[in-house]
């Protein structure tokens, strides 16, 4: 229109943050920007020498991605399969082949030289407890939820110790989320739990360490 003025630098300054801000938005809100932060992670996770993966900072900012997708964005089927991915039991057929050598491991898990995350990281009993808590809430029945919690034993309790040679011990992060597990999601649903769970080795963190992750990676003076 003649006669118009331009817009001022200001005017244009405040307009192009306005677009920055609804493009941030929209990154950390929808399923397109999840998919390129996560497509980030397994990048960085591939390129990364396999004896220095259960090291790499990338997994808790795979584990923060994966509970911000399901309890802010409410995306919670695809948030249960971002923690199966952590732990390496993508594939559902492992749980028929639980007791096999050939296990059909699948995500953040190489079973050849057992690399990466999987079962085998500390937070691996983390993610399991926050993926149980996302199964529930998908509305399946108390039966089916007291099986998905019992796998919390079987990975950690019984596969843990054949994969990591740790002679019969179970992972060192097992019982800090057990008792919980165990009350919340298998009694409750009339479950009985497994017999052979000895008591807390005194070594073994407890209870009292949920919601402290970060202090346990503190190095040791």
């Amino acid at each position: 229109m003649a006669g118009t003025k331009p817009l001022s630098w200001k005017w244009k300054l405040t307009i192009a943050i306005v677009i920055l801000l609804l493009v941030g938005i929209g990154f950390i809100l929808t399923e397109w920007g999840h998919g390129a932060m996560e497509n980030a992670i397994q990048e960085r996770y591939n390129t990364t020498l396999p004896a220095e993966r259960i090291n790499m900072d990338s997994a808790d900012s795979y584990l923060t991605l994966a509970w911000w997708v399901g309890n802010v964005c409410q995306r919670t089927k695809r948030c249960t399969e971002m923690y199966k991915k952590f732990m390496g039991v993508e594939d559902d057929t492992i749980w028929q082949k639980i007791d096999s050598g050939k296990r059909p491991w699948k995500g953040f898990f190489d079973p050849s030289d057992n690399s990466g995350w999987g079962i085998m990281h500390p937070r691996a009993p983390e993610a399991f407890y926050e993926y149980i808590h996302q199964y529930e809430s998908l509305g399946h029945s108390g039966q089916f939820i007291r099986e998905e919690a019992h796998k919390y034993y079987v990975l950690f309790h019984k596969v843990y110790p054949q994969v990591a040679k740790s002679n019969g011990k179970p992972h060192p992060r097992f019982y800090i989320y057990w008792e919980k597990i165990k009350d919340k999601f298998i009694m409750k649903f009339r479950g009985l739990p497994p017999s052979d769970i000895q008591p807390k080795p005194k070594e073994y963190p407890g209870s009292e360490w949920l919601g402290k992750e970060h202090e346990l990676n503190k190095p040791k003076s």
